[in-house]
């Protein structure tokens, strides 16, 4: 049996009064944490799939850190297009994010990719890019893995939702199935970034999307809102290998609204 959680999206800003497109996006974090250490007695680990800050700089992570450290769990992390992958490789060396790309829980191993590319200008491309490197370590890690069930965790949609969202999806998502359909035991593929809870099925594997940390977008109105609550997601994986992929709202009453 294993339960962890999947936490995305957050983009915490700078300082702790920041409103991120007028949501208290700092209090609406402390809220999900909370909601997670209600039930942490019975979870194996957090993931963190990515966004942790909107504008990548350091006083959000240490902003990031003073919430999580609370928890007492070990936390594993990808980085999104709005974060920044220096910064925080070098912090997760101190506090509390875990450095791991690759780590076995049980029968279960999990493989981390980093999905974000930047463009000529150094800058974070929203859409994503899984480049030569990431792809061999994600297909070395399947072969020597053969035993086991695999989990793998990126930020970029591999996978079509059908919403506009689907123009910020990863770019070489083809590459990506090219290595996972030679692989029966790639069981559950997670991501982030669509702000939209989804979850399919495609060749037996589950590919699963939870709400974002901070607010959702509407699924055909671009830059539109949803009158959704924020949430993470809920992952148990019993016994008999059988896996559930829960989407869990927090009562945390937010009124977006967009701000370049």
């Amino acid at each position: 049996m294993i339960n962890f959680v999947q936490v995305t999206d957050i983009h915490l800003m700078p300082q702790r009064s920041d409103l991120l497109h007028n949501i208290p996006i700092f209090d609406l974090f402390c809220a999900i944490i909370e909601s997670i250490k209600k039930k942490e007695h019975l979870l194996d680990f957090v993931v963190f799939s990515g966004d942790l800050a909107d504008k990548g700089c350091f006083k959000s992570y240490y902003l990031f850190n003073s919430v999580v450290s609370t928890l007492n769990l070990p936390c594993y992390w990808v980085a999104g297009n709005h974060d920044n992958l220096g910064v925080l490789q070098k912090i997760s060396t101190q506090w509390q994010l875990l450095n791991e790309k690759s780590f076995t829980v049980r029968d279960y191993h999990f493989i981390l990719l980093n999905s974000v590319f930047a463009d000529d200008e150094s800058k974070n491309k929203s859409r994503g890019k899984l480049e030569k490197t990431e792809l061999l370590f994600l297909e070395n890690e399947l072969s020597k893995h053969l035993d086991y069930h695999c989990v793998i965790v990126l930020h970029h949609p591999p996978i079509f939702s059908g919403t506009w969202k689907d123009e910020r999806m990863l770019k070489n998502y083809d590459d990506f199935f090219d290595v996972v359909d030679r692989y029966k035991n790639v069981k559950l593929v997670l991501y982030g970034h669509q702000h939209q809870a989804y979850k399919t099925v495609r060749n037996n594997v589950i590919y699963f999307s939870p709400p974002a940390a901070s607010f959702q977008f509407d699924r055909n109105i671009k830059w539109g809102f949803e009158n959704s609550f924020s949430g993470y997601g809920l992952i148990k994986i019993d016994k008999n290998a059988l896996i559930a992929c829960n989407d869990v709202f927090i009562n945390f009453q937010i009124n977006p609204i967009y701000a370049k």
